[in-house]
């Protein structure tokens, strides 16, 4: 069976303060809360750059929807390791974005899934050719 289709960005920045600072005022300017697991409210948090020098992972609830934002995702070691074999794309005429490889993503929700006790990731495999589609 596979996963249902994920309604969220899962983001992992670059750890410097400079990076921090920016990605703050990103969030501010989507009026971001944080999300608290098992609660329906999400928390108002200070936004800055102090925030993502005390945790590594993070789920912020904004005007747009979820962003998921991770120093180090599962199977990783962060910003540099992802970096490597990003793609850049164009969301529109002025804006571009680096987008991880499929392979990282799988090695990285496959990791998760198995710390979480959730389906690991045969669509994400599928779509990469890695597990064939099952028979109907």
């Amino acid at each position: 069976m596979d996963q249902p289709t994920s309604r969220d960005i899962d983001a992992t920045p670059a750890r410097t303060r400079a990076n921090f600072t920016k990605r703050a005022a990103a969030l501010r300017e989507l009026d971001a809360n944080l999300r608290i697991p098992d609660i329906e409210e999400s928390l108002a948090v200070p936004l800055d750059e102090r925030l993502f020098e005390q945790e590594t992972a993070w789920t912020f609830v904004t005007q747009h929807g979820y962003l998921d934002s991770a120093l180090l995702p599962d199977g990783t070691r962060g910003y540099d390791d992802l970096r490597r074999s990003v793609t850049r794309e164009h969301l529109t005429d002025t804006v571009t974005t680096f987008v991880a490889a499929l392979a990282d993503v799988i090695r990285s929700k496959d990791l998760e899934s198995h710390s979480t006790n959730r389906t690991p990731t045969s669509s994400f495999q599928k779509q990469s050719g890695r597990l064939p589609a099952p028979s109907d």
